[in-house]
């Protein structure tokens, strides 16, 4: 993965791996483009009341469990990458 490349980009496996890695930072903000990705990988409905901000504080807690889903998804679906 090219540290200048788009996440949008990235394949499928490339983004989870993205997500699973910093997630567990200090600093784990994800935009909103990324956290939409992730819900729609996992296949969970993501809904945001209010304002729309740029970014969002994902911890640990709330992502892994959506790449754990989005993984079983993609494998139910014979691997697929979405590229």
């Amino acid at each position: 993965m090219d540290a200048v490349t788009s996440w949008l980009e990235w394949s499928d496996e490339e983004f989870l791996s993205y997500v699973e890695s910093h997630c567990e930072t200090p600093r784990a903000l994800f935009s909103m483009g990324m956290i939409e990705r992730l819900h729609e990988l996992a296949g969970v409905e993501f809904v945001f009341h209010g304002a729309r901000p740029v970014v969002l504080f994902m911890p640990a807690d709330t992502a892994l469990p959506l790449v754990g889903a989005a993984r079983e998804r993609l494998a139910d679906a014979g691997g697929s990458d979405g590229t």
